[in-house]
């Protein structure tokens, strides 16, 4: 499954609207593939990395919840706004499908 999101201000620091898409691989019920696409000077490897938490995680009503959890204790270093940024997405993406 695919989505594009319109990425806050806050989370990146730069003043012109940029996207991030989201591409996550579902086999069997679990998370096999995860990218994220941004344009090239927007790129921030600190979304990417945090995306990677996916990898290998039960695809159910409790993905959203266990990310958030894992982004808390993971990713303590990085600002709360992109880790809220990233699970708001992921939240969206796959409301529809959990």
């Amino acid at each position: 499954m695919s989505k594009t999101f319109q990425v806050p201000n806050e989370v990146i620091s730069n003043d012109s609207t940029s996207q991030l898409t989201f591409d996550i691989e579902v086999i069997n019920g679990v998370v096999q593939d995860v990218r994220v696409q941004m344009s090239p000077d927007l790129l921030d490897p600190e979304l990417i990395d945090l995306s990677e938490i996916l990898l290998k995680l039960d695809f159910n009503d409790r993905l959203v919840q266990k990310f958030s959890d894992l982004l808390s204790v993971h990713s303590a270093d990085i600002s709360e706004v992109k880790r809220n940024f990233l699970v708001q997405c992921l939240d969206e993406m796959i409301g529809k499908f959990v």
